[in-house]
């Protein structure tokens, strides 16, 4: 038996990133596995932990300034077997120059990697962060969520002529955004178009979250106008899959919208808010669409010329990756424990 520690609250990314972690470890470790959320952990929960083989991070951004007591609060003395971080990764602004750990944070994870034989970062960037504090037994494996183990070795499915083009919409509506689905509107005048928010209409139910969730509802109700269906899709992966599924075309800025399409081996590009975006970008071989570009519009108009004239091509290095990369999260995974 082994213990995941996950965080699915609202976004359907989190949930993704569960339902991808249990599939890959019941596929390839152990299929005996208990969920538990790690903002609910007590003393029963400890003593679950010590009948495991292993305690595993599951996914997300967890590497922040306040790692502990924020994201993980657990008691690594109470905990005897090893806890392992699984395809996590960091958080930071576009803006930062240097991503740095509070000391409390930092001692809990050189404490974590002290104790196994290697973790897992779901890209590149995470890497070299840990790097860069001493952290050095680590491998990159992509996110679980990168890999459908029935569509590993899929061909590419040709996005044009596009029959259903999807955004997934960033946290914060701006005007650049508002002009991108206009300019989706009249591009893709005769095809199926929808807007997904991936934390729902209301990010938290928060006095301070306010200003957000109007945004939210005036973006559905401009992309309604424009004829987008509007999809809330929080709360749990399936609404998210039954969406993407469908799709010819991604593009926005929820990462996890953007990896799954492309385990589905379809198209999206993805436009990146924060670090978040940046280093999944690079990690599968993709030219970064930064949020704050002046000629946001177009640039993603030149990448979809692009991806009509080279596809399969314009995703080949991606999906190349990818596939190395399953190769390591595999034998990953064959470790655990050790």
């Amino acid at each position: 038996m082994i213990v995941i520690l996950v965080g699915s609250y609202r976004n359907a990314g989190d949930y993704l990133i569960g339902f991808r972690a249990r599939q890959l470890l019941s596929l390839l470790y152990d299929s005996d596995i208990v969920a538990i959320d790690r903002k609910a952990v007590g003393d029963h929960e400890y003593e679950t932990f010590n009948r495991a083989k292993a305690v595993i991070l599951c996914g997300g951004p967890a590497y922040q300034k306040n790692t502990y007591p924020d994201i993980y609060s657990l008691n690594l003395d109470r905990i005897k077997v090893p806890v392992i971080p699984f395809g996590l990764g960091y958080k930071d602004r576009m803006e930062s120059k240097k991503f740095m750990f509070s000391k409390s944070s930092l001692k809990f994870v050189k404490e974590i990697h002290r104790k196994v034989y290697r973790s897992s970062a779901r890209d590149i960037g995470t890497v070299q962060i840990l790097a860069q504090n001493g952290i050095k037994n680590v491998v990159m494996t992509g996110c679980p969520a990168w890999y459908d183990p029935d569509k590993m070795y899929d061909s590419y499915i040709e996005a044009f002529p596009a029959k259903h083009l999807i955004f997934s919409a960033p946290a914060n509506i701006n005007k650049a955004f508002l002009r991108v689905l206009s300019w989706g509107a009249r591009r893709f005048s005769d095809v199926r178009r929808s807007l997904s928010f991936h934390h729902g209409y209301f990010p938290k139910v928060q006095y301070k979250y306010l200003l957000f969730t109007l945004k939210h509802l005036y973006c559905a109700a401009f992309a309604r106008k424009l004829g987008y269906e509007v999809r809330d899709i929080s709360g749990g992966h399936e609404k998210m899959t039954d969406l993407y599924n469908d799709c010819s075309i991604h593009i926005g800025y929820r990462v996890h919208a953007h990896i799954y399409c492309l385990s589905q081996r379809q198209a999206s590009l993805l436009i990146s808010e924060d670090m978040r975006g940046v280093s999944q970008s690079i990690s599968l071989k993709q030219q970064v669409i930064s949020a704050t570009s002046q000629n946001l519009r177009s640039e993603i108009e030149s990448k979809i010329n692009l991806i009509a004239q080279k596809e399969p091509a314009f995703f080949a290095d991606t999906f190349s990756e990818m596939r190395t990369r399953y190769l390591m999260m595999q034998d990953f995974i064959s470790h655990i424990g050790e």
